[in-house]
């Protein structure tokens, strides 16, 4: 047992994850000298090879190969965020500055990738390049598997209330999550479910070699959560505790898929069941004593699930999807230009019109709801005070995921360029 709480409170240790950052090549610049030569800073501007470079946010490159990079504002300082009561978040009181520089850039970009595989950007690029170029199918049902393991995260996060990593002796390279707490990794429980989801799923129904999809399992899910502790925005216990968690729950929801996924589309009134069921679990989502971004964000996940559920709905209701006859395998091949060529096209058009309905739909909801409420539509802190953050995203992701999955594609068949096999997949 003492060995155990030994290997947790090393995985815990904020100064593991200074170490791993050390050795991929994050050094932090708390310093105001360096002996190799590089560069030091001085009443917040970069001196290096004998020249005085403005510090800002943004990395400069200097002669000798080493990025530096200000993760935060004036002289260095990460920027203080503190919630309305006036209470500073849990690891604020850590917060120091928070110069670093990269010493290896191939490193810092790909981890910089692999935390994006758990971002917003990800999500509304890959569902919608799943559903119009490779199986609607497919795709919905990792849907479902996505929001259901990442409400469970962030709820469990804000139930558990354990920071992430102290700084020092961590560097934070992220700034986006810093308020929200670290247990467990919801990056690492996204970037375990979808590949996994995607190579369970695809077993039955593609004829590929199951080891192929466990190694791009693992390495995805590695990537994802080396990038987290990478970032300085988890220990690696998060990122253990969110892989394992994954697997834990993905067996509850996994037998249900088939259930779910057809009422979802087949029953007339399934939009009772898949619009309310959100609105429920938002207002139920549990209470935290300062603002963070995993309410927001969580009304993402779930809005997602219920506009593809509803965009679906309408396809089915509308007479466009017919159930295919051919039930065989299906064999995967290397895509040829042709399929190339129509996946870029159907996939640039695609993201043109849900990127017009997401540019125009946000601040319409949110000049909407303002406007019913009597809130000042610049008055972000009395909007998060209010929780008006919450049906903002609702109404505006819904409405989004709608066009992904019933808008876009009647306007590329309209076009001629979309798979003639998108209306048979249920």
């Amino acid at each position: 047992m003492d060995s155990l709480l030994r290997a947790f409170d090393y995985l815990q240790d904020p100064s593991t994850v200074a170490k791993f950052q050390r050795l991929c090549g994050v050094h932090s610049r708390r310093k105001t000298d360096d002996q190799n030569g590089c560069a030091c800073h001085c009443n917040g501007h970069a001196v290096a090879n004998g020249v005085v470079e403005n510090g800002t946010k943004n990395h400069k490159i200097y002669k000798n190969g080493i990025v530096t990079r200000k993760n935060g504002y004036k002289n260095g300082y990460s920027k203080l965020h503190n919630s309305s009561n006036g209470v500073k978040h849990n690891s604020e009181a850590d917060v120091d500055e928070n110069e670093y520089e990269i010493r290896n850039n191939f490193l810092y970009y790909l981890f910089n990738f692999g935390a994006n595989l758990g971002n917003e950007i990800f999500y509304i690029t890959f569902f919608p390049f799943c559903l119009w170029n490779i199986d609607s199918l497919l795709a919905r049902k990792v849907c479902i598997m996505w929001y259901f393991v990442m409400y469970i995260g962030q709820a469990t996060k804000d139930i558990v209330k354990w920071p992430r990593p102290r700084s020092p002796p961590a560097v934070k390279l992220e700034e986006r999550y810093a308020l929200e707490y670290g247990m467990p990794s919801t990056h690492a429980m996204v970037g375990t479910v979808i590949p996994l989801g995607m190579t369970l799923l695809s077993q039955g129904r593609y004829e590929f070699p199951f080891w192929a999809g466990l190694v791009i399992v693992c390495v995805w899910s590695t990537l994802v959560a080396l990038s987290r502790v990478y970032l300085g925005m988890h220990s690696f216990l998060d990122v253990l505790a969110g892989i394992l968690y994954t697997l834990l729950l993905m067996p509850m929801i996994y037998p249900l898929l088939d259930v779910i996924d057809n009422f979802q589309v087949i029953h007339p009134y399934a939009p009772l069941v898949t619009l309310p069921i959100p609105a429920f679990l938002l207002y139920y989502y549990p209470h935290t004593e300062q603002w963070s971004t995993t309410h927001g964000d969580t009304a993402i996940f779930l809005t997602v699930g219920s506009g593809v559920s509803v965009g679906t709905w309408l396809n089915y209701q509308q007479g466009l999807m017919q159930p295919a006859v051919e039930l065989s395998l299906i064999p995967v091949v290397v895509p040829g230009l042709t399929w190339l060529a129509f996946s870029f096209l159907r996939f640039a058009i695609g993201m043109v019109l849900v990127g017009t309905v997401r540019f125009i739909m946000k601040p319409l909801t949110l000049w909407s709801i303002c406007r019913l409420l009597g809130v000042d539509m610049k008055d972000t802190l009395t909007q998060r005070n209010m929780g008006l953050e919450v049906p903002h995203k609702f109404f505006s992701y819904f409405l989004v995921s709608v066009t992904v999955v019933h808008t876009a594609p009647l306007f590329l068949s309209y076009l001629g360029v979309m798979r003639s096999a998108y209306y048979s997949e249920i």
